[in-house]
């Protein structure tokens, strides 16, 4: 299965906002607009609302509709692409499969959601991730390009399409 035209827009979006650094407690002029995406308010975890945002932004670029939820909770995120057919199980990440969007499930409803963009040879994934940080918390300070999240980590996978 091939990447869409959608999920390679959607990276060359979230490609632009590497670096991009809170000012204040999840909060900032682009973090909010993240946040306005899925309608949380300033200083709620944007990493979904980030995604969303990615996503609905390579929609207008590309003249397009989307067939994903947008949503401020990564784990109904993933409960919706289940529903309707855009999920992936994590053993069937492949390069072929990529970009998409992975969800780690942290308990009690709490997850985390990025961009996965690549994968090397050792099975590291290459993402693009929103409220995290270097280290790769779940309640960061931007966003970051990352090179060492594992397949194992995954509690699901939705295809961009």
């Amino acid at each position: 299965m091939e990447a869409s035209e959608l999920a390679r827009k959607t990276v060359e979006r979230a490609a632009r906002d590497i670096g991009i650094r809170e000012k204040g407690k999840n909060a900032g002029k682009r973090i909010e607009q993240y946040q306005a995406t899925v309608g949380i308010k300033k200083g709620q975890p944007y990493c979904i609302a980030a995604v969303c945002t990615w996503i609905k932004e390579a929609c207008a670029e590309l003249g397009v509709t989307h067939e994903i939820l947008f949503s401020p909770s990564c784990m109904r995120f993933l409960e919706y692409a289940k529903k309707t057919g855009h999920a992936l199980a994590p053993s069937e990440v492949t390069p072929e499969t990529l970009p998409c969007v992975g969800i780690v499930d942290h308990g009690k409803g709490l997850g985390h959601a990025f961009l996965i963009v690549g994968m090397d040879d050792y099975g590291d994934l290459v993402t693009i991730e929103a409220n995290t940080n270097g280290g790769g918390s779940r309640d960061g300070d931007g966003v970051y390009n990352r090179s060492d999240r594992k397949i194992s980590q995954l509690a699901g996978v939705v295809r961009i399409a």
